[in-house]
């Protein structure tokens, strides 16, 4: 028996919506401390929303660099 194991890691079409979601589970990017987060955006004078959609499209632009661009990677083992 084959056990098939897929890691993908991709920035690239990330939704906001997906990131507002993930934010609210500690296991995501855990050593964020998300009052930074919101001050961020203040101080920037935007929203939250457009922070995140900046960074997104920043990261987007050296997804390759990051090794976010959604490569598959695959891990197969046999159990006995």
């Amino acid at each position: 028996m084959k056990s098939l194991a897929w890691l993908q890691l991709r920035i690239i079409g990330l939704e906001v919506s997906s990131v507002r979601k993930k934010m609210k589970t500690k296991g995501f990017a855990a050593g964020v401390n998300r009052d930074d987060l919101y001050k961020g955006a203040e101080e920037l004078g935007i929203d939250l929303d457009e922070h995140i959609a900046n960074v997104i499209q920043a990261m987007s632009s050296v997804a390759d660099t990051l090794g976010l661009v959604g490569l598959q990677t695959t891990e197969t083992a046999i159990l006995g």
